[in-house]
């Protein structure tokens, strides 16, 4: 999942929704998951200004699955240096951050 940057501006392309979309139908199946949005940021000369990118890119995605109806709460955004990841549903954009969605029990 990644929200493509453009300028200023984070848009979500066809395959980027429907994956959400697919998200959204599974937290309202069980509704003792959360989702786990991380937001990985490439490792150069500027990780200060790609952590906030990685920051940017995880709240859009975030907010993009609050406004089809899934509660704050059942949300964590993160973001992080780049490193291995280990979930399937991972997508790199063009400026190089990924982000990783991944479900887990409500109690964790």
């Amino acid at each position: 999942m990644i929200p493509w940057h453009k300028g200023s501006k984070h848009l979500l392309d066809k395959a980027d929704s429907i994956l959400l979309d697919r998200f959204v139908t599974l937290l309202n199946e069980y509704p003792d998951q959360n989702l786990e949005v991380v937001a990985y940021a490439p490792v150069n000369g500027k990780q200060h200004a790609d952590l906030k990118l990685a920051k940017r890119f995880a709240n859009t995605v975030k907010a993009c699955v609050m406004n089809k109806g899934i509660g704050e709460k059942r949300i964590k955004a993160s973001w992080k240096a780049s490193g291995k990841t280990d979930a399937s549903t991972t997508r790199k954009s063009s400026t190089g951050t990924k982000v990783v969605l991944r479900l887990s029990d409500a109690g964790k």
